[in-house]
């Protein structure tokens, strides 16, 4: 009889995750680990807690590195360009996160429970990046001078506003792509945001 196979965290992570999201919060890791073929004790053994297994499978640290390239501010590109390609990146991100927080939040895990994980909570932090992102494109003077907390909100909660229709919709509605989206709200922002000389 051949020796059991060998799984690594993340294949473990990625059937996890997508039994979580098929069957929701209350699916049994008996079932979860039955799918990969691996006892039940040596699940937990890798994992701990079926807590510890959700948050890890849902909450990829990877899924957040679109905030990493926003630090360093506007590059040479046009503004305008470099939004649409920011806004794509980020609503494929939320298209991914929304149903994992749904799932989460189903399962009584709040981001208070996940305070020891970071300082400051990733959609708190997704949000200061955003905004310091403009606040740079205004001290170039590339855009215009506006409250760029603000300017952020209604950046960001656009995305996500199209992330939350399509989950609750089960992916019907709004029918545009990510790209298309992306665009558009740019577009519409952009009337609000230009610098003087671009209107």
């Amino acid at each position: 009889m051949g020796r059991p196979r060998q799984w690594t965290d993340k294949e473990i992570l990625d059937v996890a995750r997508t039994c979580f999201l098929e069957q929701g919060s209350s699916v049994s890791t008996v079932v979860i680990a039955e799918r990969l073929n691996m006892s039940h004790g040596a699940l937990f053994k890798r994992f701990g807690t079926k807590e510890e297994l959700m948050i890890r499978a849902l909450l990829r640290p990877q899924s957040h590195q679109w905030m990493d390239s926003l630090g360093d501010g506007p590059d040479e590109r046009p503004i305008r360009e470099q939004l649409v390609e920011i806004a794509a990146k980020m609503s494929a991100f939320f298209e991914l996160l929304t149903p994992a927080i749904t799932t989460l939040r189903s399962a009584g895990i709040s981001l208070d429970s996940m305070g020891d994980r970071h300082t400051v909570p990733r959609p708190v932090h997704g949000h200061q990046v955003m905004a310091g992102w403009f606040r740079q494109a205004q001290d170039q003077g590339r855009i215009r001078r506006v409250d760029e907390n603000a300017l952020a909100m209604i950046f960001v909660g656009g995305l996500r506003s199209r992330s939350f229709l399509r989950h609750i919709t089960n992916n019907e509605y709004p029918a545009s792509s990510i790209e298309e989206h992306a665009r558009v709200l740019v577009d519409t922002l952009w009337a609000g945001m230009a610098p003087e000389n671009e209107r």
